[in-house]
């Protein structure tokens, strides 16, 4: 059986606004555009994953039901707007709060946990965000990346860490994710052309 393309998506300033520490459903609002995006690959048949770092549970900011209440609602409001995602993980830890791990970006660990349940194809899958973490995850993962810029400034040096912009090598730069799911068709097709 041939395993099947994917596209990993990070969640916060991707899919929905970005605001600190999410953990009331109430606040979850869709960014422009993204949910076509996700209903674009959708019918592609390209499995759309959203993976994210959560250290709010770490830093007992939210619990993990909290979480699971705003990521059920952002899965209604894809789901209402004609998108579906084929599964959400994400990295509750932090190593100042708890232990260190192998999930939290930019490690590979959701991305291959992902991959592994979904029978996805990494080589021929994407990864999307507008952090750098995102951006070298899935250089990590051995997938193909886009970076979504920011829509008000440069990254946060505290976020980015030890990353620098020579590390940076993502296929392609996005103002939002339906630019980049846009490029992703169109390199798709002419790929098979």
């Amino acid at each position: 059986m041939e395993r099947k393309r994917g596209v990993f998506l990070d969640r916060d300033g991707t899919i929905i606004e970005d605001i600190p520490y999410l953990g009331d459903p109430k606040d979850v609002k869709l960014i422009p555009g993204s949910a076509d995006a996700i209903r674009m690959l959708n019918e592609r048949g390209i499995a759309v994953v959203v993976i994210t770092n959560q250290s709010g549970i770490a830093r007992k900011l939210f619990s993990r039901n909290d979480l699971e209440e705003v990521h059920r609602r952002m899965v209604q409001l894809i789901k209402e707007a004609g998108g579906e995602l084929d599964g959400v993980f994400y990295c509750p830890h932090h190593p100042e709060f708890d232990v260190e791990c192998e999930c939290r970006k930019p490690k590979p660990g959701l991305v291959l946990m992902a991959a592994d349940r979904l029978k996805l194809d990494l080589p021929r899958s994407y990864t999307i965000g507008d952090n750098p973490t995102d951006v070298l995850c899935g250089m990590n993962a051995g997938t193909k990346t886009v970076l979504i810029r920011k829509v008000h400034d440069e990254p946060d040096p505290a976020r980015v860490g030890e990353i620098s912009a020579a590390d940076l090598r993502p296929d392609f730069v996005a103002d939002n994710l339906l630019e980049a799911v846009k490029w992703l068709v169109k390199r798709d097709e002419n790929d098979r052309s």
